[in-house]
């Protein structure tokens, strides 16, 4: 219960939803809240590996990736699984991932990158507040409470955390620790997501979300208490292990380990169901509707969610299959070296 609370936070900042952390990279909430802390399938897919003389000799590594071909008719298109925080080591992209973001003229994302802004962000704040006349020491308990306020200050977060609800609490410390825990290392500018953002604006495509910003805002705006309260109180239990969870959560994307992301996310999840229907299941059906509606108007996209949304029996490579679509996961050639 303690690590599957705490992880349930880190999933959602890395793997789980964008729009929180993307939000942050600009803002004046950044700078005044996190300071410097804030600064499946049944058929794998292949891409075709034609081997030369000289590869029959060495023959490739394959590693898959992190991101899936889908087709349904004559139209074809890209899934790819992000994470919202990174670093160096994430690039550059494969190059069959970057083909297929070349070959795209539709970029299409969780949330449309215009809607995550500064109305977006003051209405995150507004409902990261408790209602008046409540404070957070006191909801907590006092032993909660000193936790947070070392946790805060360990963070060198300059601002006063009483007036918050305690999920708002929660992802705050997670992402500062993870910033801090890391050195910076790990941040935001650097998830997959913000990079691939960047990508279609240099390259002009045209560019989509697959939901609103106000019902990403629903996802953890509305959390039942009791669910709130046990985020925060056991996101501070295990901030000391956030720096190693996050290398291992992104050692996981790297290697396209669809198996063990799913592991992760069954097990985060299992105390929690109705957070899994409503931060994944729910969403991905939405989605595979939205892409499927896509296809049917010729759209060949190249799509771009937390990786969370991609594997199990309800991710969006399953549900689109149930669709009709051919989807396969991507596998990369690497060269043996001696």
């Amino acid at each position: 219960m303690y690590i599957r609370a705490l992880r349930l936070g880190l999933l959602f900042v890395v793997l789980a939803s964008g729009g929180w952390v993307n939000s942050h990279a600009q803002t004046d909430l950044e700078r005044s809240l996190l300071l410097e802390a804030l600064r499946d399938p049944n058929t794998r897919s292949r891409v075709d590996v034609t081997l030369t003389d000289d590869h029959h000799r060495r023959a490739p590594l394959l590693r898959p990736l992190m991101a899936w071909k889908i087709e349904k008719g004559m139209y074809a298109g890209c899934l790819l699984g992000s994470v919202h925080l990174g670093d160096e080591s994430l690039y550059p992209l494969p190059a069959a991932v970057m083909d297929a973001f070349a070959k795209a003229r539709v970029a299409v994302f969780e949330v449309h990158p215009g809607e995550l802004n500064a109305d977006f962000q003051q209405k995150l704040h507004q409902r990261g507040q408790l209602p008046e006349g409540q404070t957070l020491r006191e909801r907590v308990g006092p032993a909660t409470w000193a936790k947070l306020e070392d946790a805060r200050r360990r963070n060198d977060m300059p601002i006063d955390m009483n007036g918050w609800q305690p999920w708002y609490a929660a992802l705050a410390l997670t992402f500062a620790e993870i910033m801090r825990g890391t050195g910076h290392q790990y941040t935001p500018n650097l998830g997959i997501d913000r990079h691939v953002m960047e990508e279609a604006r240099r390259h002009g495509k045209d560019v989509r979300g697959l939901e609103s910003a106000e019902e990403q805002l629903m996802i953890v705006t509305t959390l039942r208490d009791e669910v709130s309260a046990a985020l925060l109180d056991q996101t501070l239990e295990q901030l000391d292990d956030l720096k190693r969870q996050t290398a291992r959560l992104l050692a996981v994307w790297r290697h396209g380990d669809v198996k063990a992301l799913w592991e992760l996310v069954d097990e985060n999840f299992a105390d929690y169901p109705e957070l899994y229907r409503e931060w994944l299941v729910a969403r991905n059906e939405r989605w595979a509707a939205a892409l499927d509606r896509m296809f049917e108007e010729g759209v060949e996209p190249f799509v771009v969610v937390g990786a969370a949304h991609l594997v199990g029996p309800d991710g969006l490579p399953e549900l689109l299959r149930a669709r009709g679509f051919t989807v396969n996961q991507v596998i990369q050639a690497l060269e043996q070296h001696d």
